[in-house]
């Protein structure tokens, strides 16, 4: 891909990272100077046995002992009664001679719940629970050199900080038994589970309710304007490109981590980035580093000549699932840590972070049957969605195991209490074998979701979430791939003639996990809801021709459109797969058809009012995929796809994106065109529109950008 220099503007920005903004409380302050007084009167003094006070510090020789006999060499803080267990912080300053494993910091003197720890390969570690849990790091102390570590714990999460940069971090759930029954809230420098002792100096004890400030590093981030020549683009002039909706260019923000690249092979997770509108009207996104896991959120200023980015708290080695944010500006996040165990569920964790990225509250989500039924996670796409106090969360999953012994999989639907993370309410299986979702706020007090099934139902499935109550409808079918023996997993069946040829027979059974479908959007309108979406119509524009099947045999995705009435609960559903037409609004066409099931029943399929807004019938060129949404302020509706093979998570270089405009009623207003091959879409990521700038961003992995495309609308 050719660059040209026709335009291109340099923009040097001040980047602070913010981890904590409010602050904490302090409970008490050992200066170990030359004594074990406590500096506040907070605070009893602490207890010291056999310390040398030297350079302004308290030199221990590493020699283990006992407090009641006065031998060894130990500090050990008054217990802090005022301390909170859930939401604490404590700091030290440190200097070792050698590098050695040693504990520096233990908290708890009957449990020692949280420990901070020296490795021999000169690394530090975290521990808790008397060493049950640890956690290394790759962050390394000096001998000889002063350090200043700091740990903070906060509903379960703990945090070492190594010099104010975030060393490791780790959930560790405290022992009931140790927090109620026991005085655990001093800390030392012994650990008395295995009598190790710390050998160097200590100064300046300080003990917190609340997160410390513990990260605020000054980073000079470079903001660019690139132009990229869009190979036989016509429209690009003076490094813009003009389109029929407006002018396009591409904005590239220089980050610390490594964000998600539409080619890399790294893009199965669905979702990358989450492009947010904050109360000021301001963009905002959030998105993990493919390399590290940090999670990231991303702040624009208003004219996107400058960018903010704040690392957000997360449990290491996780996921990211979903994102979003409320109209006060706190932000949601669901994170999964996937596990390879096989009796061991995958784990969910839901995050809740003010608007400077400070961690305010998170909730491990239960997992077992009567819950959110979650075993695996995998590749499946997950949404999350705020409005009016309510936090929705839709999610496909890989189920624990029922009573045939198998793992199956399905989708799930949920609400959340933003203040307390907790389930307000299960709204149970979406569909089953759920590949694809999305979840939309109503122009009412409803959630707005389609999710993609292929039996139960087969086709695309409408779902409005009204408080305690969910409506669900299939809206669109589609074609099965039947058996080609007659042999059906020990049962034969007949042959199915109808679709049969000479050269490829079909039995009256069928075992189909394919779907023939990507998911668009679901776009609430003032009088229906419009479902943008792909399918494989043939030369007739009929999708359920099970003839039509097999690599040599199908059709290349199209374009396809159906608007449903918003009363769609009212209508009796005459099946599982059939589209009632009462509650059609869209003019296009009607089609009934079939398949048999796996035990070979037939079950019937009825679409109605299906328009194809395109025809294409290459299917190694010219298949539709990554399609896109939104709602434009003038009413209309815009569509953002990629055109090239047929299927796939992973971008290609010389797949084009192309645009184009609909009315409500799902006429096309402005035809497609053609947007280039340097604006890459992934499978999932959404496009988000504020005013009248249009946004979608992709990552550049080995770059470390953001790339952020602006289309001005006129």
């Amino acid at each position: 891909m050719k660059k040209i220099n026709l335009l291109f503007v340099m923009f040097f920005v001040c980047c602070v990272s913010v981890v904590s903004a409010q602050k904490a409380t302090l409970l008490a302050h050992y200066p170990l100077l030359a004594n074990g007084k406590e500096a506040t009167t907070k605070a009893k003094d602490a207890q010291i046995v056999n310390v040398v006070f030297k350079e302004n510090a308290a030199y221990l020789g590493g020699i283990y002992g006992d407090f009641d006999a006065g031998t060894g060499n130990m500090v050990r803080s008054a217990s802090i009664s005022e301390l909170n267990y859930q939401d604490f912080s404590v700091s030290v300053f440190f200097k070792v001679s050698k590098l050695d494993d040693m504990p520096v910091l233990v908290m708890g003197r009957s449990c020692r719940l949280l420990i901070f720890y020296l490795t021999e390969n000169g690394t530090v570690m975290l521990k808790g629970n008397n060493g049950v849990v640890s956690k290394n790091s790759t962050t390394k102390y000096q001998p000889n050199q002063w350090h200043e570590a700091t740990i903070t714990y906060k509903n379960g999460l703990a945090t070492i900080y190594l010099d104010k940069k975030q060393a490791t971090q780790t959930e560790i759930i405290f022992d009931n038994m140790c927090v109620s029954e026991y005085e655990n809230k001093d800390f030392t420098n012994v650990n008395f589970a295995n009598g190790e002792v710390f050998e160097g100096y200590l100064k300046q004890l300080k003990i917190y309710n609340g997160d410390v400030i513990t990260e605020n590093t000054s980073t000079e981030i470079t903001t660019e304007t690139e132009i990229t020549d869009n190979n036989n683009n016509n429209n690009n002039t003076n490094g813009i490109i003009k389109t029929p909706l407006g002018e396009l260019k591409k904005i590239a923000f220089a980050v610390e981590g490594s964000p998600s690249d539409a080619l890399s092979t790294q893009n199965r997770q669905p979702r990358k980035f989450y492009l947010m509108q904050n109360p000021a009207g301001e963009l905002e996104s959030i998105w993990q580093d493919v390399k590290t896991k940090k999670i990231y959120l991303t702040k624009f200023n208003k004219n996107l000549s400058s960018s903010q980015n704040t690392l957000l708290t997360s449990i290491p080695n996780t996921d990211i699932l979903a994102a979003t944010n409320d109209n006060e500006g706190n932000y949601y996040y669901m994170v999964v840590k996937a596990n390879t165990d096989a009796t061991t569920n995958d784990i969910i964790t839901l995050y809740k972070a003010d608007k400077q990225g400070k961690m305010l509250l998170n909730k491990a989500q239960k997992s077992d049957k009567e819950t959110l039924n979650i075993f695996r996670v995998g590749s499946y796409s997950a949404t999350l969605r705020h409005k009016e106090g309510v936090l929705a969360f839709m999610m496909g999953r890989t189920m624990n195991k029922s009573n045939d012994g198998l793992n199956h999989q399905g989708g799930i639907a949920v609400t959340f209490d933003p203040q307390t993370l907790l389930i307000t309410r299960n709204f149970g299986q979406t569909s089953g074998h759920s590949f694809d979702n999305f979840l939309e706020k109503g122009q009412d007090n409803s959630f707005i979701a389609i999710d993609l099934g292929d039996n139960y139902p087969r086709g695309i499935h409408l779902h409005k979430l009204v408080e305690n109550n969910v409506s669900s409808k299939v809206i669109y079918t589609f074609k099965t791939y039947h058996g080609t023996t007659a042999d059906g997993y020990g049962k034969i069946y007949p042959l199915y003639e109808e679709i049969s040829t000479p050269t490829q027979k079909y039995y009256k059974w069928s075992n189909d996990n394919g779907v023939y479908t990507e998911l668009g959007g679901v776009i609430d309108v003032n009088d229906g809801y419009c479902v943008i979406f792909s399918g494989e119509p043939d030369a007739n524009g009929k999708s359920m021709n099970s003839a039509k099947i097999g690599e040599n045999n199908n059709d290349p995705r199209n374009l396809g459109f159906i608007k449903i009435k918003k009363d769609f609960e009212k209508v009796t559903t005459k099946g599982w797969n059939v589209v009632p037409k009462e509650i059609v609004l869209s003019k296009g066409i009607s089609e009934k058809s079939g398949f048999y099931t796996f035990g070979g029943n037939w079950t019937e399929q009825a679409n109605e009012g299906v328009t194809w807004l395109t025809r294409y019938k290459s299917k190694e060129t010219e298949s539709i995929r990554h399609i896109k949404t939104a709602l434009l302020p003038n009413g209309n509706i815009l569509v953002l796809y990629v055109k090239g093979k047929k299927d796939g998570w992973q971008a290609e270089p010389t797949e084009k994106s192309f645009m184009m405009c609909l009315s409500p009623n799902g006429d096309i207003v402005v035809p497609e065109f053609d947007l280039g091959a340097d604006l890459r879409l992934n499978r999932r990521d959404e496009i988000l529109i504020i005013g009248k700038q249009v946004f979608v961003m992709q990552g550049k992995e080995t770059d470390k950008k953001l790339e952020l495309f602006v289309l001005n609308l006129k």
